[in-house]
Formats: structure tokens, C-alpha cells, sequence
């Protein structure tokens, strides 16, 4: 102990020494200028950005911009502050609302606080040009989303940059058809009716369709929605469709006058749902909507673009002094492929014949994900049994004394077993419930019908668009199964199923077995005489499958239709009641014999249709 405390004290003075030279070489390098941070460019204090936005704060696109601003300066090193004015151009007139907005700024003085201006979109730009000299002189000008004022990008003002618009159109086309390789004919879906859409459409005419001369090519310019169905009906099967409006006018008929617009979104699912042919876009909103997808430029990837221009701007403005963007060119604009996995595997594209880079939306959903609920229930069952036989063995072997205590706890494992058999018979029975399929058919069971009537009832009142249901039912099937049998009434059945599957093909129709002898056919977008049309052919189908059945008028089985319809601007109308009208129709259709089909329109109350 001795000696170990005179080495310890011999060599503390010489610990002290290096602890000493260490801190003086730590607070040398620490105030050296040759420090590493020393030599990276760093603006001096917190820099003020402007971002006037043309819009409204809740506008998806310019939302995106300004998220897309914020997040990167938020990632530099140096603080940036972001100020926003928002100009509300998509909703109130900008004359008198521009003149205030002006007025606004000047009066708040604050032209020295601002070091840079953000502008995106045509009013915004128009506005910060218009106002350059008063409000902002000698102060950058970064310039993002110009697609509607491409003539910014040849000025030859010194101080405004940014990011230019989207030049190549013909790309995303091209992808489509390589994908698509038995292509024949294309369809353009644009509208004039805003100043975005028309120059998209005029790019499309003037750039892109002259080089599509292999092509049938249709332009549909502001179709009305009444026509459009109809129009993509006549299409052939090989046909592509690209949406280039991100809107439609709800009333287009009026030509625009005091109409209201449907948004992207509901835009893209009405196009894709009228027809089964691909639907393409170059609208990023449209996306997730029942489209393929397309080539978009995202409102977050031209913020991000834009922001990271102006930390340039900023940090060559805080080491040079200069304002001029002479040095900083427009940039080209973002942009990136998309697609969603749920459309294409619908129409028969596997993600792997994908560009690289591509972006998926609705990726399919791993199986185990899918089955996780079953698995897990099957594992709790499997080891509740393994629990149970391991707990009877070691009941046996401690308790073999005895047979009347073997007896016991057999009956108690036996009675666990039968709550677990309780248990799975419980489970099996809620997995029923779940199921949407009728086993018989393969049609749609009643309760999915059910549910899917409620649905698409409350689209057609919110978006006015017509509804039709078929009930149909086997003129005198209970004296079918009485001559012929359950088992060969269920054939014929099932022969029904696929009958009806193959005369209504489009995807949006919703076919169902409600049970003993009886099917409903749900029609969106589809008036009474169109769901008539539907009636013929599943009459003229019956008759050419001529299934025999002796004691019939015809000496073949035959049904009846009853048809409701809904035109498109009724209010509040129930399930119950169209399905009790579409059933008064059809029984009204079997006591004049059978063979017919009976229709009636829900919001009239005018005589119904008979159609053999």
C-alpha cells in the first residue's frame, strides 16, 4: 500500500502537465482561423424571405410550395425566415384585391426586412413584377410554378431567377404507350375554361400530337359529362386516355356560366370510373384517383427547388453584396414518374416493368399482412391445445395414483376443448360475415349488395349523376325445383351468374345473388333507357342459352326485370325505396306472364316502361 501511494503521488504532477497542454491546444485550435467552419460560406443573421402565393392557404398546390420552402430552409444551418401573403386568386377578383395587397405592404414599410421574394404562379408573379420597382427594388426574385407565364424566363431583368416549366410532355406519353405496346388510338381529355388547361392543351395540339402520326388521335375539348361516357364507350379496347384538364365544370353544359368546378379528385374518379380503358394524367391531385399515373411536378419538389436557389442567392448576396441573378439561371423543374400499383395490376402492368425511379403509390399488401388476423388466431388456438395436452400430460404423471383423478382431468380437458371448438366455430361464422362473395354464383352476396346500394346511391345525390337497379328473378322457379330438383336448380343458377357476369362488363356495375331465384345489377351513370338497352340483352342472352324447362309458356326458363332508375336530380332517396320500387316492378313484370321487364323512374310518378 505504501509503495502504490508513492508512485501515485510521483505521478500526479506530471498528469497535471498534460492535462494542462491539452486544454491550451484545444483553445488554440478553437479560435485558429484556419477552423474548418471558419472557411464554409455562413450569412451573418437571420435573412427574411417574402413567399407570395397566388392562392389560398389549403390549395393543394401551392400548400405543397410552401411546405417544400419551409422544410428545406428549416434544414439549413442558418435561420431564414419565411413571411407569406396570399393573394386568393381562385376565388376573388384581382383587380381591386391586388391594388390592396400593395397598398398593404408599402404601408408596413418593411422593404429593408426583406433580403429575397418567392413567387409562384402567374398572379403572383404578375403581381411582384407589376410592383418591383415600389415595393421590392434591388431585391431578388425567385420565380417557381411559371407555367402560366412562360415569358419570365427570357427577361433580361438581372435580379429574377428561378425554377422554369415543364418542357417535355412527349416523354410520359411515350412510357404510356411503351407500356401499353398494342396501342392504336389515343383520347385527350382538355378543357379551355382556365388559363392552366388551355396551355396544356395547346401545347399537347401544337407540340406533341403532330409527332403521334402512327396514331388515331380524338381531342375532346370541354365535353360535357352527359357525352363523355358515351364517347369513351365507342373508343376500341386498345385506346389510351390522357386527362389534361385537372377540373371539370359540374354543369358544362351551361358553358361555364355560374358553374362550379369538381375538384382534382373527384375529377379523376369520375373519368376512370365511365370507362375500362387506361386513363394517364399530368396532374399530380389526379393521382390515387383511379388514373395510372404520369409524369408530375410536385408543388413540394418546386418549393424545395426554389428554396435551395435562394440559400444560393442569399449566401453569394452575404459574400459578394450583389443582388444580380446573373449567375443563377433558371433551373429545370422537378419532376418525377408515378404510379399506382392497385390500376395498373388492374390493367395487367407489373410493377417490375416499371422505369426505374418510379414512384408507387398502393403497393400491394404483403399476404401476411393480410392474413394476420387469421394467423394469430390460429397460433392462440394452437397454443391454447398445446397448452392444454402438455397440461394434460403432466397431469396424468403426477395424479396416476388414481383412475378416478384421471378421469377428472380428462373430463376437464375435454370440456376445454369443447369451448375451444365453440371458439373457432364463433370465429368462423364472424369470417362468413366478412366475405362479400356468394359461394353459389361467385356474384356478390346480399349484405355486400346492401351496403354497395347505400354507396352508390349517396355518390349519384352528391355529384347528380343518374342510378338504375335491375331486379331480375326466374319466372315460376319454385316449380322449377319442384320438377327438377334443389341440385339442378342451383346449376342453373350458377349458369345465371356467369351469364349476367358476361353481358355487364363494365367495372363500376355491381353484380348480386340475393337468393332463391333472384339477382340485382347496380348501373351507375346509367338512365332508364340505357338500363333498358342492359334488360334486351339479358333477355336475347337467356334465350340464346335456351335453358330447357318444360313446364314454362316457352318450354325454356325465362326471367322477369324490374327497374328503377334515378335521373340524376333527385334528393334524399333510400335504399329501401328503390329497392321496393325495382321489386313492384318486377312482380308487376310476373303477373303479366313473365319474360318482360317493368321500369319506373323514382322522382315521377308516370305509368312504367314494359320491354319484352
Amino acid at each position: 500500500m505504501k509503495t502504490l501511494f508513492k508512485k501515485r503521488v510521483a505521478h500526479t504532477p506530471y498528469f497535471f502537465r498534460v492535462c494542462n497542454a491539452l486544454g491550451l491546444l484545444l483553445s488554440i485550435a478553437a479560435l485558429s482561423p484556419f477552423n474548418a467552419s471558419a472557411n464554409t460560406p455562413s450569412l451573418s443573421d437571420t435573412k427574411h424571405v417574402l413567399y407570395i402565393n397566388s392562392y389560398h392557404q389549403g390549395y393543394a398546390w401551392s400548400d405543397g410550395i410552401e411546405k417544400g420552402l419551409r422544410d428545406t430552409f428549416a434544414a439549413t444551418r442558418d435561420t431564414i425566415e419565411v413571411s407569406t401573403i396570399y393573394l386568393d386568386s381562385q376565388r376573388y377578383s384581382q383587380e381591386a384585391l391586388t391594388a390592396l395587397t400593395a397598398e398593404m405592404v408599402a404601408l408596413k414599410k418593411n422593404e429593408k426586412l426583406i433580403d429575397l421574394i418567392v413567387v409562384s404562379d402567374a398572379p403572383a408573379i404578375e403581381f411582384a413584377l407589376d410592383n418591383q420597382t415600389s415595393l421590392f427594388s434591388r431585391k431578388p426574385i425567385v420565380a417557381t410554378s411559371i407555367g402560366d407565364y412562360p415569358s419570365i424566363e427570357k427577361t433580361s431583368d438581372s435580379s429574377i431567377t428561378g425554377i422554369s416549366a415543364l418542357a417535355d410532355y412527349k416523354a410520359p406519353i411515350d412510357l404510356a404507350l411503351s407500356l401499353h405496346p398494342n396501342t392504336q388510338s389515343i383520347v385527350f381529355v382538355g378543357s379551355k375554361k382556365a388559363h392552366h388547361n388551355q396551355r396544356l392543351l395547346n401545347t399537347i395540339q401544337v407540340d406533341v400530337i403532330p409527332r403521334l402520326s402512327d396514331y388515331a388521335v380524338k381531342t375532346l375539348v370541354d365535353e360535357p359529362l352527359s357525352s363523355l361516357q358515351s364517347t369513351l364507350d365507342a373508343q376500341p379496347s386498345n385506346t389510351l386516355v390522357f386527362l389534361l384538364s385537372d377540373t371539370f365544370l359540374i354543369n358544362a353544359e351551361l358553358d361555364g356560366l355560374n358553374s362550379a368546378t369538381y375538384s382534382p379528385a373527384e375529377t379523376a374518379r369520375i373519368v376512370s370510373s365511365m370507362t375500362n380503358l387506361p386513363v394517364y394524367s399530368f396532374w399530380h391531385a389526379h393521382l390515387g384517383h383511379g388514373i395510372i399515373g404520369g409524369q408530375f411536378a410536385t408543388g413540394f419538389s418546386q418549393g424545395k427547388a426554389a428554396a435551395q436557389l435562394a440559400v444560393s442567392l442569399l449566401e453569394n448576396q452575404f459574400l459578394t453584396g450583389s443582388t444580380s441573378t446573373e449567375d443563377y439561371p433558371f433551373k429545370q423543374a422537378p419532376a418525377a414518374l408515378f404510379f399506382d400499383a392497385e390500376v395498373t395490376a388492374k390493367h395487367g402492368i407489373s410493377t417490375a416493368s416499371l422505369p426505374n425511379g418510379a414512384r408507387i403509390i398502393n403497393p400491394p399488401t404483403p399476404i401476411w399482412q393480410v392474413y394476420k388476423t387469421e394467423v394469430l388466431v390460429t397460433l392462440i388456438v394452437v397454443f391454447a391445445l398445446i397448452s392444454a395436452v402438455l397440461g394434460f400430460f403432466l397431469l396424468t404423471r403426477r395424479q396416476n395414483d388414481t383412475i378416478h383423478h384421471i378421469s377428472d382431468e380428462n373430463s376437464e380437458l375435454n370440456h376445454a376443448l369443447d369451448v375451444n371448438k365453440e371458439t373457432l366455430d364463433i370465429v368462423e361464422h364472424q369470417l362468413e360475415e366478412v366475405t362479400t362473395v356468394d359461394p353459389l354464383t361467385g356474384l356478390s352476396n346480399d349484405k355486400h349488395f346492401n351496403n354497395m346500394l347505400d354507396k352508390e346511391l349517396k355518390r349519384a345525390t352528391r355529384y347528380k349523376t343518374s342510378l338504375s337497379l335491375l331486379l331480375l328473378a326466374f319466372d315460376d322457379y319454385s316449380d322449377f325445383v319442384g320438377v327438377y330438383g334443389e341440385s339442378n336448380a342451383e346449376k342453373q343458377l350458377a349458369k345465371m351468374g356467369k351469364m349476367i357476369a358476361t353481358s355487364c362488363q363494365r367495372s363500376s356495375d355491381l353484380l348480386a345473388y340475393r337468393g332463391e331465384g333472384s339477382f340485382a345489377i347496380i348501373l351507375p351513370h346509367t338512365t332508364c333507357d340505357n338500363a333498358l338497352i342492359v334488360c334486351e340483352k339479358l333477355h336475347d342472352q337467356l334465350k340464346k342459352e335456351a335453358l330447357p324447362f318444360g313446364q314454362s309458356q316457352t318450354g325454356m326458363m325465362t326471367i322477369s326485370i324490374g327497374v328503377s332508375s334515378m335521373e340524376g336530380n333527385e334528393q334524399n332517396v333510400f335504399p329501401d325505396a328503390m329497392l321496393s320500387l325495382s321489386k313492384a316492378m318486377c312482380e308487376e313484370a310476373q303477373k303479366y306472364g313473365g319474360n318482360v321487364t317493368r321500369s319506373a323512374i323514382v322522382s315521377t310518378d308516370i305509368a312504367p316502361n314494359t320491354s319484352e
